[in-house]
């Protein structure tokens, strides 16, 4: 019986699980951004401003995630605070982050984790390097 029971389950998981194709080229080494990164749903971001989210469900709060307007959904970033030394693994999940001056987007949980949640109205200045 209760074999059957997690078969039924990981069969419905995996049914309800949505392919989100093949994985973003890794990004150069080199590569890196310097801006001012915005807690999205704060003052500064975009969804305070009236713009809806397109992948709402993505903004899950408690998740590590962010929305820039080029790099590939899926990609991981390194994003570190300049002002505090704090750093943060960030993944893509969403387009965004078009106010002037801000180049990333990120969620409660990431701000928290760069110590941003109560500076300058959720804003730092930041560095996106790729993840190791």
């Amino acid at each position: 019986m209760k074999a059957t029971v997690l078969i039924l389950a990981c069969a419905w998981a995996g049914a309800s699980c949505v392919s989100m194709g093949p994985p973003p080229e890794p990004l150069p080494l080199d590569y890196f951004e310097e801006g001012r990164a915005a807690v999205y749903g704060s003052r500064s971001s975009d969804e305070a401003a009236g713009a809806k989210a397109t992948a709402p469900r993505e903004w899950d709060p408690g998740m590590i995630t962010g929305a820039h307007r080029t790099l590939p959904v899926g990609t991981c970033v390194l994003v570190t605070n300049l002002e505090n030394g704090f750093d943060a693994r960030v993944h893509i999940t969403d387009r965004g982050a078009f106010t002037p001056g801000v180049i990333i987007e990120i969620s409660n949980q990431a701000a928290r984790k760069l110590g941003m949640l109560d500076a300058r109205n959720g804003t730092a200045r930041v560095r996106l390097t790729p993840c190791e």
